[in-house]
């Protein structure tokens, strides 16, 4: 047997991420081992490692193939280590290897660079690979998720008198669109800010999770929307994530009646047919990071517009996405971004780092009594004011003056 007699043909990923890796896709598919020799091939195995500090080399062996034959091994399981992947800050290239060894003899190597993303990595060069990956990205048990909720039902409260994010509960359309309306509302109160993407190379695009974005008080389009269908989905809605060109927004299933879309709705005339029969609400996500923010039905307003005038790349079904055979499961990332644990709640001005101490103490701890900063007084009105003084100016006069004391039956 000669080296030259055997080929070895790999099929993989030309890139791999943390979001790959735990969505259960195998960075190789499968590899296939032929031999051209007139003699069979015994005892050997095959060799996949990848380099370098990539988890150990993983060992198959092969039957005995006939000169002439060739033998497929389908899905290799190489396990990349998580805590290695979750912690790479920006894309690498690693070299994946395969060998077909015969005793110490090596009988084929297959050598090629893999480019490994970092943890927070979205491909943007080809939006149509794997885009049902943005789900990982969607943490609804996030820390900072349920920080925000606890703000969005002092919203909901002041509008509408009930204070219960009870999902689709009440089956009730309209209760829908109303908790929709009161977590959009509460986006103003955090002071965010829309930002251009960070600075990526490649194409691929970094997405700020829940905390970044509310240390950094900015975020894209795609952050915005990310962070949204968290918190939609915590609430127990359903969101989907809409990405057409150069934009990413979000809709709502107003029912919870599932529909037989698959992971991604590809065609744009059937997501405006849910909006026109009000199955479907969807609203721009930068809308809530504009100052001053527009109205919700204004940011409902855009939404269908880009729907009308952009064309799609997809919307990504988040629950469908869950419930898959090979579910798409949120990302197990812990926070980073935390504002100074040591500092007192009355030492902090803004909600939105407030939000962070809480959800930080909430990680560190278990869950804890939530803090609600007391809302500032709205001014009066001029006129109003002016009133309300002269009132209290006339409360202070005891004498008989003030016709506002009446002294006539008391003994003095």
């Amino acid at each position: 047997m000669t080296p030259q007699n055997i080929e070895l043909k790999v099929e993989h990923k030309d890139l791999f991420s943390f979001a790959l890796e735990q969505s259960g896709v195998p960075l190789v598919s499968y590899v296939t081992i032929c031999n051209h020799d007139s003699s069979p091939l015994e005892g050997a195995i095959l060799e996949v490692a990848l380099y370098p500090d990539l988890g150990e080399a993983v060992y198959i062996n092969i039957p005995r193939l006939h000169g002439g034959d060739e033998h497929k091994i389908e899905v290799i399981d190489i396990r990349l280590p998580p805590g290695r992947l979750a912690t790479t800050l920006e894309s690498e290239r690693i070299v994946l290897e395969c060998s077909v060894k015969q005793g110490d003899e090596t009988l084929a190597k297959y050598k090629k660079e893999v480019t490994l993303l970092a943890y927070n990595d979205f491909n943007l060069s080809n939006l149509y690979f794997y885009l049902e990956l943005l789900a990982c990205f969607v943490t609804p048990n996030h820390p900072v998720i349920m920080q925000v909720l606890k703000q969005v039902r002092e919203v909901l409260k002041t509008n509408t008198k009930d204070n219960s994010l009870s999902g689709y509960q009440t089956g009730s359309p309209e209760k829908v669109y109303k908790m929709t309306k009161a977590l959009y509302e509460t986006f103003k109160e955090l002071g965010i800010s829309y930002i251009n993407p960070p600075a990526s190379f490649d194409n691929y695009q970094k997405i700020r999770f829940a905390d970044q974005v509310l240390q950094d008080q900015m975020g894209t389009c795609l952050d915005l929307s990310v962070l949204a269908c968290s918190c939609l989905e915590q609430i127990g809605l359903h969101p989907l994530l809409i990405i057409v060109k150069g934009h990413a927004f979000i809709g709502v299933w107003l029912q919870e009646e599932k529909l037989n879309n698959g992971l991604i709705i590809n065609n744009i005339l059937q997501l405006i047919n849910y909006c026109k029969s009000q199955a479907l609400l969807v609203f721009d996500s930068s809308s809530y990071a504009t100052y001053p923010q527009p109205s919700f039905e204004e940011a409902i307003d855009k939404a269908l517009s880009y729907l009308n005038n952009t064309p799609l790349i997809g919307a990504v079904d988040i629950i469908n996405c869950r419930n898959h055979h090979k579910p798409y499961k949120p990302l197990p990332i812990r926070m980073k971004a935390v504002e100074n644990p040591e500092l007192e709640y009355e030492e902090i001005t803004s909600l939105a780092k407030q939000i962070l101490k809480q959800a930080a103490l909430t990680q560190k701890n278990g869950e804890v009594e939530p803090f609600t900063p007391e809302k500032p007084k709205e001014k009066l009105p001029d006129s109003v004011e002016k009133r309300f003084q002269k009132w209290k100016a006339s409360l202070l006069d005891l004498s008989a003056r003030n016709r506002l004391l009446n002294l006539a039956n008391l003994d003095v």
